[in-house]
């Protein structure tokens, strides 16, 4: 119970940030909206189940649901929403935890891919702490069948794909912002290295 509280309350003030403004944009405008985009960002799931979609207008509605009921009842929208969110990862997360669908594999298969672009970009900083590259366009996620971004499923060989992806953009950042050796001359003298220690 503790722990439901102070997720909803880390949720309510997210929601209620600049940054999830800008990130969600017209789709804080109505519930249905809001969860449409979680739904399509963390489950690769719509109404229709169009572009490589899955179909679930079910489930939306049933999340919407929730919400409209408790701002109904006079419950503030963006606490409404952060508690709704804090039970669907939790539902999200057992089901990924437990592989029982593919949806949920795929959220937890995203989560992964997410702490992995955490991890790796906050290393590459200029002078004033900035990030040197917009990634989010490289590293944001897409459906199955863009050119684009980072195609996640619930499929553990996207996962996987995803993790070197940004591994491999960001460290290429690195190198070319330090002037360090390439990849290339990285790898020769790991190498060179490795057979100088076997040769003796």
């Amino acid at each position: 119970q503790d722990n439901f509280h102070s997720q909803t309350a880390a949720a309510t003030s997210m929601l209620g940030s600049q940054a999830v403004a800008n990130y969600f944009g017209n789709a804080l405008d109505t519930n249905e909206d809001f969860i449409k985009t979680v739904y399509l960002n963390t489950l690769n799931k719509t109404v229709d189940g169009a572009n490589g979609t899955t179909e679930d207008a079910s489930g939306i509605a049933y999340w919407t649901g929730i919400i409209d009921t408790k701002v109904a009842n006079g419950k503030d929208v963006n606490l409404a929403r952060a508690e709704v969110m804090v039970g669907f990862i939790e539902v999200a997360q057992a089901n990924g935890e437990a592989g029982t669908t593919d949806s949920g594999t795929q959220f937890a298969n995203r989560v992964e891919v997410s702490n992995t672009i955490a991890d790796t970009v906050d290393t590459v900083k200029d002078a004033d702490g900035n990030n040197l590259t917009d990634y989010s366009t490289t590293l944001a996620f897409q459906n199955a069948g863009s050119t684009t971004g980072l195609v996640v499923t619930h499929e553990e060989a996207s996962k996987t794909a995803a993790v070197t992806q940004v591994e491999t953009e960001v460290l290429a950042e690195i190198v070319a912002a330090n002037e360090a050796p390439s990849l290339a001359e990285i790898a020769a003298t790991t190498i060179g290295a490795e057979n100088t220690e076997i040769a003796t």
